[in-house]
């Protein structure tokens, strides 16, 4: 008589992951990824393998599993979905040099990879391991490994993938709070903090259409490529920035900006990323500027020039004592020309002939600036 199969029990919604040996055609892109940045989330795993390559390329990675296929002790990390579906959270770039080195018809537009980086004899890239969690897996055992590796990870995302992870973890689990992210994360130094705050406001001008980050005169790069999405963060650590839209409080939320304070947030990333439809030019030209900004904002006078467009750096030069911007002034051409007569000595005859035209300029200047020097110093003789 046969033995009776013995039916297993239901897999727990919330089991323990395990690592699995998966076939590749099994495993997909995370198309929420918040790493991919602007990509949106219908697309395919072909054009989301095309951006992974162009953004963060992966000769690197080919290159290894090439000659060493997957390493066991590197598994990817997945969760499953509808039928034998696996999204990967943890690894896409990865899974991208692997479909490329596997000839996956996903990776129809990378051929020229897969065609200058055979597999080494032996080397075996499917299947490969995976650390599958459950669909209904909570994110409180989730967030501790994959919050370590993008938040603080030796190769942590860039600051607005990292943003919109968190935001999206917060926005997809009401239960969460930012302080329990920052604790299964290991942030004690407030980093998640301020990435949100600096994302949310991006996010509530380009929502709400006040400000499209395409018209940035400024770019980008990595997940934020239309507009360099540090420099947003960065000046939210000046209280008159924060003052100047309303933000000075610890709160932090989907619209950070009181509605009455969006005219003035549409003018801070006017005068930090430029408007290309209006032609106006930014008011900064480097994220180094950024005092300098934020200094104009603390001065409506200095904002008045910033509106009419004159640079930050030259709106607050202008509002130094006279004295100070001139010595300053002597002594960096004082230091410009020492350079130069160092550079001088190594030209040719041809190239000074070039240089005489400058050099009588600046002696021209130099003795006018001594010229008003005296004349003003026997004007106070006088006076005495």
């Amino acid at each position: 008589m046969a033995k009776s199969k013995t039916k297993q029990a239901p897999e727990p919604a919330d089991a323990e992951p395990r690592i699995e040996s998966i076939p590749l055609s099994q495993l997909h892109f995370d198309r929420h990824n918040a790493r991919f940045g602007d990509l949106q989330t219908g697309k395919d795993d072909t054009e989301i393998l095309d951006r992974i390559v162009a953004l963060f390329g992966v000769e690197d990675v080919i290159s290894s599993l090439a000659e060493n296929g997957y390493m066991p002790t590197e598994p990817l990390v997945g969760i499953r979905e509808a039928g034998d579906s696996i999204r990967i959270l943890e690894g896409n770039r990865r899974l991208a040099a692997l479909l490329i080195l596997a000839d996956d018809p996903r990776a129809k537009n990378q051929q020229r990879w897969r065609d200058s980086t055979p597999l080494a004899d032996g080397a075996v890239i499917d299947p490969v391991p995976v650390v599958v969690y459950n669909e209904a897996t909570q994110p409180s055992k989730l967030l501790p490994y994959l919050g370590a590796r993008h938040i603080l990870g030796s190769k942590a995302w860039d600051s607005y993938a990292k943003a919109a992870w968190v935001a999206k973890m917060l926005d997809d689990n009401p239960s969460l709070e930012l302080a329990n992210m920052e604790r299964m994360t290991g942030d004690s130094r407030g980093t998640i903090a301020r990435l949100l705050k600096g994302y949310y406001l991006m996010r509530q001008l380009a929502d709400q259409g006040r400000y499209d980050p395409k018209e940035s005169y400024h770019k980008g790069r990595g997940s934020s490529s239309q507009l360099p999405f540090s420099w947003v963060y960065n000046a939210l650590g000046y209280k008159s920035v924060q003052k100047w839209m309303g933000m000075e409080g610890d709160g932090i939320g989907p619209d950070p900006v009181p509605i009455k304070k969006i005219p003035q947030a549409i003018e801070l990333f006017v005068f930090l990323f430029g408007r290309k439809s209006t032609e106006r030019q930014p008011a900064i030209p480097e994220s180094r500027f950024l005092s300098e900004l934020a200094e104009c904002l603390d001065d409506l006078n200095k904002v008045s020039q910033l509106r009419n467009g004159k640079p930050a750096a030259d709106v607050i030069w202008a509002s130094r004592e006279p004295l100070s911007r001139t010595l300053e002034s002597l002594n960096s051409a004082i230091s410009a020309l020492e350079q130069a007569l160092t550079a001088l000595a190594e030209l040719s005859q041809d190239q000074v002939e070039m240089v005489e035209k400058p050099a009588k300029r600046a002696r021209k200047l130099a003795v006018n600036i001594v010229k008003l020097t005296v004349q003003k110093s026997e004007e106070d003789d006088g006076d005495d």
